[in-house]
């Protein structure tokens, strides 16, 4: 993960919560029951050889994906709201137990665009987890200041 989750000592510490362009500013929805988050930005170069030497690198193409999976909670509540849409932003948050104080408390993740939900297996009793993933374009340290990446 490109994050910095040095202060991290628990995954409850970390608050996600997903924003759509309304007017004129952001509104997020923080997924309450959120299970898991996975940021993976690809390096995006390989390295180029002449013979045995390295000469140098090459950018290739590769996409940053986000998926964060969350418990059910009906086909009208959670995840399901954000399926298929594009120009979402993904606000996570690091809010340590100890009251600290980190370097870089918050990252946005800009335009993620969605794919439909996957819904996981379905057991017989007990709880069971959806999965929303999606491309991103940049992971930033401020708020864009509209909707317009």
């Amino acid at each position: 993960m490109a994050f910095d989750f040095t202060d991290v000592y628990d995954g409850s510490e970390i608050i996600v919560e997903i924003g759509r362009y309304e007017t004129d500013a952001w509104n997020y929805t923080t997924i309450a029951y959120r299970r898991d988050l996975n940021i993976d930005v690809p390096d995006n170069t390989r390295n180029v050889y002449d013979r045995m030497s390295l000469k140098g690198k090459k950018r290739i193409r590769s996409e940053n994906t986000l998926s964060i999976t969350e418990e059910f909670r009906g086909f009208d509540d959670g995840l399901v709201n954000f399926a298929e849409e594009n120009g979402l932003i993904v606000k996570v948050t690091i809010q340590p137990e100890d009251g600290s104080t980190p370097t870089t408390p918050t990252k946005y993740y800009t335009n993620w665009c969605t794919i439909p939900m996957s819904i996981d297996s379905i057991p017989d009793s007990g709880e069971f987890s959806t999965t929303l993933e999606g491309t991103f374009d940049k992971e930033t340290d401020t708020e864009p200041v509209d909707g317009d990446f």
